[in-house]
């Protein structure tokens, strides 16, 4: 019998993306991908266990301690998940620069002005597991269903949705995209394959970062 792994005291490997260039771009279908903002703050996995939570980074570190205000969201959350998300500061989700952002890292006690002034929230983008189901295996779109529709029922007030953006095609995702870059501080756009599984590590043809 195999032991049972408790998977919300665990990093899980993330999914990574592949850079890619318009000229690449328009040699794909449009249809079988999503698109959204590529976020300018810190990858985060967020394990939830009911009202208690760890923040891990990208590479596995535990980084709770330097946002110790995050699980104070969670106290009437009685669900059991692991989140994909970036995280930001600021206010009603208009994220501040990364150097804002900075000065939150790797503070072992954040003063109480600075948590003030530089609030944290995650855009929520995926989800690995949800209560005892293991997700990783649905395809992007429904795990990104059951995702808003969690962040919705929840009204955890940390936790945002991080949208689909609604293209025509690639041009029209181009000029979305140079507008976002160019005038709206975004860093690029993230595209991802509807079907995909999430499956750790950089593989080929499934996710990508256009900057």
């Amino acid at each position: 019998k195999k032991p049972k792994i408790d998977f919300l005291k665990m990093y899980h490997s993330l999914m990574l993306a592949n850079p890619i260039n318009f000229d690449e771009i328009i040699k794909m279908s449009y249809s079988e991908f999503i698109a959204e903002w590529k976020w300018d703050g810190i990858r985060v996995q967020l394990s939830i266990n009911s009202d208690k939570i760890k923040i891990f980074s990208r590479t596995g570190d535990e980084i709770s301690i330097s946002f110790p205000e995050i699980e104070s969201y969670f106290k009437n959350n009685k669900k059991k998940l692991v989140i994909d998300g970036e995280l930001l500061v600021g206010k009603n989700f208009k994220p501040l620069s990364f150097n804002c952002l900075q000065k939150r890292l790797n503070r072992k006690k954040p003063s109480k002005k600075i948590i003030e002034m530089l609030p944290p929230f995650i855009k929520a983008y995926d989800i690995l597991f949800f209560q005892k189901f293991d997700l990783r295996k649905r395809k992007l779109t429904v795990r990104k269903n059951i995702l808003k529709k969690f962040i919705n029922f929840s009204k955890i007030e940390i936790l945002d949705f991080s949208e689909n953006l609604n293209f025509k095609d690639w041009e029209n995702l181009k000029k979305i995209k140079d507008k976002g870059t160019n005038e709206l501080g975004y860093e690029g756009i993230m595209l991802k394959r509807k079907n995909s599984l999430y499956k750790s590590g950089r593989e080929k043809g499934l996710w990508y970062k256009w900057k």
